[in-house]
């Protein structure tokens, strides 16, 4: 009877993989992938004078840190963010504007791990509002997280 390994668990196995030797990468080393970044919102109906929090995460899935990637955002003219947001791992430039801008670029994102900040907003119109994110480094953005604010 033949047994079949499931690709999933050898895809695992080789992304831990770091020289080698033989053949190949002649420097001995897997180049890193970009890290993912994801957004959530709590809530994500709000009335209007309300806030909700954004949180966006850097995962790094490499067996070695990621230095200097980060995010831009951008909520819009009728967005306050409310208070100082808060941001975990080490940041190497951090900018806010209470008009409703933000961003980060974290010194490193440690291997197998995240880094997060936290944005509290306002918007002080009602509609659907979703902010504006660009990346900083090696770093993929993966869907946005529209808000919707009601009377």
């Amino acid at each position: 009877m033949k047994k079949h390994i499931a690709a999933s668990f050898i895809g695992l196995s080789l992304l831990a993989l770091t020289g080698c030797g033989g053949g190949g990468d002649a420097g001995g080393t897997v180049a890193p992938v970009p890290a993912v970044l994801t957004a959530t919102a709590a809530p994500l109906s709000i009335i209007k004078g309300s806030t909700s929090i954004y949180t966006f995460t850097v995962s790094n899935g490499n067996v070695g840190a990621l230095g200097n990637v980060g995010l831009s955002l951008n909520f819009g003219s009728n967005v306050t963010i409310t208070q100082l947001p808060q941001f975990t791992c080490s940041a190497s430039n951090f900018v806010y504007s209470s008009s409703g801008t933000a961003s980060i670029t974290f010194g490193a994102v440690p291997a197998s791990s995240v880094c997060q900040i936290s944005v509290v907003i306002q918007p002080g119109a009602t509609g659907t509002f979703s902010p504006s994110v660009s990346t900083i480094g090696n770093v993929v953005l993966q869907g946005s997280i529209p808000l919707l604010v009601v009377n």
